[in-house]
């Protein structure tokens, strides 16, 4: 896919992955902790991998368990 700037979010979450688990059906867990909020102010696709110019926002305490889907 190629996203443009229109198709992401413009606040996010930088997060660390603490642990993960791969199941058994191809599916992942993942426990991740929040480090900081971000909001985007510069986007750049011109390379092969979208770069994001960023602003932080502040610390943030935890994220919950989520499910990856592959």
């Amino acid at each position: 896919q190629d996203p443009e700037a229109s198709d992401l979010y413009t606040i996010g979450c930088v997060a660390q992955i603490m642990q993960e688990l791969k199941l058994p059906d191809g599916t992942a867990k993942a426990l991740v902790e929040g480090v900081t909020r971000f909001r985007v102010v510069g986007f750049d696709s011109d390379t092969l991998d979208v770069t994001l110019d960023i602003e932080r926002l502040g610390s943030i305490t935890s994220i919950p368990l989520v499910e990856i889907r592959r």
